[in-house]
């Protein structure tokens, strides 16, 4: 489940190959995986059309209110809000640190920005006592704040060291983290003057 370089090309065409023989849990996880590689690419109309029908497990709700938010339509909220319901119960640690990130990535300017900034520094702490520098340099971008953004830019600085350079210059590549990249180049700008 680790989305860090996803080559498209190749990964639709492995998707392709389970076909209609695959069981229908084989079947909702490829539906799954491709609703997550249009998020990655930024194709939100088309990931919201992959995520509408996917089943209701953790993983489906995660990605059904990332991208029915992505396009603009709110009943995504509703999605992240069961995503998180879900992980609650089940006191899986991760679940719930990419419920938080989620939430955090939603943003919205209202009521719950403090309780999204709060979730995004949760979710940091859990990814990065995790080793997880994907998750938790995300996380802190979340934060928005002067030292998540740059605990963020030393993160994605340390993933270069840590991973092979295909997975790293594919991981770049992608159209969803090149446009957190410049996020966070923006923000810090703000944060530097």
């Amino acid at each position: 489940r680790d989305l860090h370089s996803f080559p498209t090309r190749r990964s639709s065409d492995l998707l392709d190959q389970i076909g209609a023989k695959a069981s229908k849990a084989v079947a909702s996880d490829a539906d799954r995986i491709r609703a997550e590689m249009a998020l990655s690419q930024r194709q939100f109309a088309e990931a919201a059309k992959l995520a509408q029908a996917l089943d209701t497990s953790f993983d489906s709700e995660l990605v059904r209110g990332r991208a029915l938010l992505a396009s603009g339509q709110h009943s995504g909220a509703d999605a992240l809000a069961h995503a998180a319901e879900l992980a609650a119960k089940s006191g899986n640690p991760r679940w719930i640190a990419e419920a938080q990130l989620a939430q955090a990535e939603s943003r919205r300017p209202d009521a719950y920005a403090e309780v999204e900034t709060e979730h995004a520094w949760s979710a940091a702490r859990f990814f990065a006592q995790a080793g997880n520098l994907e998750g938790a340099w995300r996380s802190w971008l979340a934060t928005q704040s002067p030292d998540g953004l740059q605990k963020a830019s030393d993160a994605f600085a340390q993933l270069q060291q840590k991973w092979d350079p295909d997975s790293y210059a594919g991981y770049t590549r992608r159209p969803d983290i090149q446009f957190d990249r410049a996020q966070l180049q923006k923000l810090s700008g703000r944060t530097n003057r």
